[in-house]
């Protein structure tokens, strides 16, 4: 099992199937088919932006062959070489890597795309440009700046119009 010190990157995948009546279960059995132990993802972002949970954030994935450990596997449902994410699944995304990047201390240069360590994936897909997303999670990330007090300044002399101009004619 991966321990926190030992998880260093996120991986984005794509479920490259389109449409939205398929869910973390259905992907489960697919996995399950193919004789793994069960889905190979940590998370599982719907259209909507729902994020449902695979395998827990400890337990090594079946996502990404010889970088399986010390990675947590994100799959964004659809195909990412036909459909572009929605903005409910963008929002999830960022939402989801920030958390994750906080809670493991792992730079955004160590988000990753699946095609990033295979050439015969194309995964999350060739419409997701990775350097937008490690673009995006980057800006999300910055803490809003706060604003300055403003504080009146002192010795300011107060007076009307007319108070003003008596006082230049004199």
């Amino acid at each position: 099992m991966a321990t926190h010190s030992e998880i260093n990157k996120l991986v984005l995948h794509t479920a490259a199937y389109e449409g939205s009546d398929y869910d973390i279960e259905d992907i489960d059995q697919w996995h399950r088919d193919r004789g793994w132990m069960m889905v190979g993802y940590h998370y599982f972002i719907l259209k909507d932006g729902t994020v449902q949970r695979g395998r827990e954030d400890h337990m090594i994935g079946a996502h990404v062959k010889g970088h399986n450990t010390g990675s947590l596997g994100i799959c964004i449902q659809g195909h990412g070489d036909y459909e572009e994410w929605t903005p409910e699944q963008w929002d999830a995304v960022v939402a989801l890597c920030i958390r994750k990047m906080d809670e493991y201390d792992i730079p955004v240069e160590e988000i990753y795309g699946h095609r990033a360590f295979t050439d015969m994936k194309t995964c999350p897909g060739e419409l997701v440009d990775m350097n937008e997303v490690r673009e995006q999670i980057d800006l999300a990330a910055i803490a809003p700046i706060e604003p300055v007090p403003v504080e009146p300044p002192e010795n300011i002399r107060v007076a009307t119009i007319d108070e003003l101009s008596d006082e230049i004619k004199s």
